[in-house]
């Protein structure tokens, strides 16, 4: 990706397009600011890398805590989403060294912001990104541009300007601000220079879903060992997601 901070000119077939926000990354994270700023009142252009039914068949699962559930109801995707996606009622962590077990339940949560006996809900990436992939498609105000590649990055005190391939044709948009939300190795944080710190591990994570002998009962287990932690995470119909 190439970047200056001055304005790139318009090509003279593809009049530049403004809007109000440009968010970069169609995952989980894009998405939902997406739509959740179009549906304030924003112009919004949402771009994706990745085909619309590939983006969606990762193999991953999230644990969604009670203020992103809320967030999922004020988006209006709540009764889309809950009938494929298991709530918890408990978590059982463990460390290691430590023989004894500390469990955490709804009373713990000492919150007058909810009333639940639900510490959280656990749901495939599938499931959420299919919802959120048909709310982008009938939002009012929302370009959702797929499969599309960010090649050039410009901008000045007021101003953002990208260009962008679709399959094959370069097209301009400007906007205020621009949000990157294409992952941890985010092209577009590299081309804004955002520096950061971080470290490799030097370890594999094995993930899977499996179907135990024994019930899962909504409760979900994380045990923190010296080599990394082991988590067993509910799902709907009686399966379970192995994080290890």
């Amino acid at each position: 990706m190439m970047h200056s901070e001055t304005p790139a000119p318009n090509p003279a077939k593809n009049p530049a397009k403004t809007y109000d926000i440009i968010i970069v990354g169609g995952g989980i994270v894009g998405s939902v600011a997406a739509c959740g700023l179009a549906q304030s009142g924003l112009q919004v252009a949402l771009i994706e890398t990745q085909a619309q039914s590939f983006a969606s068949t990762r193999g991953q699962a999230y644990s969604i805590n009670l203020l992103s559930a809320q967030v999922f109801q004020d988006l209006g995707l709540w009764d889309t989403i809950r009938p494929f996606i298991e709530a918890y009622h408990a978590v059982n962590l463990s460390d290691g060294d430590y023989g004894k077990v500390v469990h955490f339940s709804p009373r713990d949560l000492q919150s007058k912001t909810f009333n639940t006996d639900t510490i959280g809900y656990v749901a495939e990436h599938r499931v959420l990104l299919e919802a959120l992939q048909n709310l982008l498609r009938n939002t009012p105000n929302l370009d959702w541009i797929c499969p599309a590649t960010v090649t050039e990055t410009h901008w000045t005190v007021d101003r953002s300007t990208v260009a962008v391939d679709v399959q094959g044709q370069s097209q301009t948009l400007h906007a205020r601000l621009i949000v990157g939300a294409d992952g941890s190795n985010s092209p577009l944080r590299t081309a804004a220079h955002i520096r950061t710190i971080g470290w490799n591990y030097w370890q594999s994570c094995i993930v899977a879903f499996v179907q135990p002998e024994i019930p899962h009962h909504q409760v979900a287990h994380e045990r923190f060992q010296p080599d990394g932690p082991f988590a067993i995470l509910p799902l709907p119909n009686g399966l379970c997601r192995i994080v290890w």
